[in-house]
């Protein structure tokens, strides 16, 4: 009986060992994974703001989320540039965003990154940040969503 049961403990002495250790070597991983889409979304959140001074609708419409009558690519797909109708979308997207956070902007505190998992799995992230202008700022929060690919704008609050 004392083998059984010594064999049994080493058994689950060695499950509950490889549990530990595979969840902290995907926990690691995770978070490498999340270091580098922070870095990522960064310098596309700074990449828009640029095509925004210089109205290049057709580069920014990649980052856009496509919402329209098409329900094959309804929230599942990013602007086409290639597509008059979404690039007049992109266009509008663009002056939206210019007129309320990129016009006369001088830098970007980035201050806090978000991450949620939706319903469906995948995952939202945002970056909370302070639009600094010449004589005040502004608090805004932008997410995202990874859409074939391609990060795109899905909320901006």
């Amino acid at each position: 009986m004392n083998k059984i049961t010594s064999r049994k403990g080493k058994i689950l002495s060695l499950f509950l060992f490889l549990h530990f250790f595979c969840f902290h070597l995907s926990f690691g991983q995770m978070k490498q994974d999340e270091e580098k889409i922070k870095e990522v979304l960064k310098t596309e959140i700074q990449d828009i703001f640029k095509l925004c001074q210089k109205k290049k609708d057709a580069k920014l419409a990649a980052y856009f989320l496509y919402s329209g009558d098409d329900e094959n690519r309804n929230r599942k797909d990013y602007l086409r540039k290639e597509n008059k109708t979404d690039l007049e979308s992109a266009k509008k997207n663009r002056e939206h965003i210019f007129k309320k956070y990129v016009e006369n902007f001088k830098n970007i505190d980035f201050q806090k990154f978000l991450s949620q998992t939706k319903r469906d799995g995948r995952v939202l992230y945002a970056w909370k940040m302070k639009i600094n202008y010449p004589d005040t700022s502004k608090e805004v929060l932008f997410a995202f969503l990874k859409i074939k690919d391609q990060w795109v704008i899905v909320d901006i609050d």
